[in-house]
């Protein structure tokens, strides 16, 4: 008898809620978030009906966990939904690696949730993203280089550059270790800001965030393409190539339009109004603007709010 020929026995279980994740996943990739949830959440009631044990059904649950924080940064959903989904969490298990894939998501749950104020504190989320260095584990390389993402977003938005370029610099290694590609084009995106922003090297950000565009390209990550096109247009027009900066924002307005993405779109409109400015063109440049203030009060989008009534009392 060859042992060796004995297939493995199948974990039905475990098969079930993969399935439930990857479809759940093509769906956000896609810019259907809100179907994306709805499939998590059937999915969770799923398991719960057939008593698969809680343990198996915790990645599920995790996934859900970071799917509702990317609905306070693309729809101004608040947090209560996540923060109970990863609050439960912590009641099921006392896994190490579990929880401080937890305390990572709380932390960008409460950053998501400051992202957009006028006045954004994000101690919170620091207090959160620290704690996960506290255990004494090694969290898988997907969940460690989003970690090491997170941190870098609230170092550059507390203005602690150096810190944050090391971090999306290591996020990014690890990222290119697995071949994970979107959290890739988040590092690198955001390197991007800093070469624009900090180091003033317009050349060195352009590349840097043409691969992040081209990796979302390659896997049809199609619910952040509108910002990367208008990262792409705000250098293109540094640069003084108006022409590549106008087609960008225009692709930036189009794809958010085509997502219904209320805050790419209102970003989007933005940045065409600056673009018209700067070419004294000032009714299509109030146009513009109006139409993204009335997409950014619809999302309560306040630090954006301000800044545009800022833009257009300039044109008066």
């Amino acid at each position: 008898m060859h042992l060796q020929n004995i297939p493995e026995p199948v974990d039905h279980a475990n098969a079930l809620i993969t399935a439930i994740s990857e479809i759940g996943f093509s769906h956000y990739r896609i810019g259907k978030l809100d179907s994306a949830l709805d499939i998590l959440s059937q999915g969770i009631i799923l398991c719960e009906r057939a008593e698969i044990p809680t343990g198996k059904s915790l990645n599920l649950r995790l996934n859900q966990a970071k799917l509702q924080a990317v609905a306070i940064f693309m729809n101004n959903a608040t947090p209560q939904n996540a923060l109970q989904t990863l609050n439960d969490i912590r009641h099921m298990t006392p896994d190490d690696t579990v929880l401080a894939r937890t305390d990572d998501l709380t932390g960008l749950v409460h950053y998501y949730s400051q992202l957009r104020r006028q006045e954004a504190d994000y101690a919170q989320a620091e207090s959160f993203l620290d704690r996960v260095a506290t255990y004494n584990i090694e969290l898988p390389i997907e969940w460690h280089s989003e970690w090491l993402f997170h941190k870098g977003l609230i170092y550059q938005n507390t203005e602690r550059i150096d810190k944050a370029r090391l971090s999306f610099e290591a996020s990014m290694e690890l990222a290119s270790s697995e071949n994970l590609f979107e959290i890739q084009s988040f590092a690198i995106r955001h390197l991007g800001f800093i070469q624009q922003y900090v180091d003033h090297d317009l050349d060195a950000a352009r590349t840097s965030f043409t691969t992040s565009l081209n990796l979302r390209l390659s896997i049809d990550l199609k619910i952040y393409l509108p910002f990367s096109y208008q990262t792409l247009g705000g250098v293109c027009a540094a640069q003084g190539d108006v022409h590549t900066a106008e087609q960008y924002f225009e692709n930036a307005r189009s794809t958010a339009l085509e997502l219904d993405n209320v805050r790419a779109l209102a970003l989007s409109l933005a940045a065409l109004g600056d673009l018209r400015r700067d070419q004294s063109q000032m009714a299509d440049a109030r146009e513009c603007y109006e139409e993204a203030l009335v997409a950014a009060q619809k999302i309560d989008f306040s630090a954006l709010i301000a800044q545009l009534h800022t833009r257009i009392a300039t044109l008066d």
